[in-house]
């Protein structure tokens, strides 16, 4: 799955570059909210169309079915205010915080 293997490639350039243990933790983060983007979209690809679009989320997965399935844009000023992408680094952040919390308090 193209997916997965982006997925890799990401982890591993973040690994071999990244100035910190909490730069390698976001981009992980980042990285499986992507995965999970890509599955939901799957998922909702199975449904019929009249259970689709009675989905809560429906316009936001439709949303990131276009940015995923359609190719990313050229300008990375688009690229980056994709939902996609705002969406994960906003639960990267989130979770980064999350952990460094839990790290701390038990430390």
């Amino acid at each position: 799955r193209i997916a997965s293997v982006l997925l890799r490639k990401t982890v591993r350039w973040s690994l071999r570059n990244a100035d910190s243990s909490l730069s390698v933790l976001y981009t992980l983060c980042h990285e499986v909210f992507h995965q999970f983007q890509w599955h939901l979209v799957e998922l909702y690809n199975t449904e019929s169309d009249a259970s689709y679009s009675s989905l809560s989320d429906s316009e936001v997965i439709e949303k990131y079915r276009l940015e995923l399935y359609d190719g990313s844009p050229t300008d990375y000023t688009q690229y980056y205010n994709q939902l996609t992408e705002t969406d994960a680094r906003n639960y990267a952040y989130l979770r980064v915080l999350f952990y460094m919390g839990e790290i701390t308090a038990n430390s």
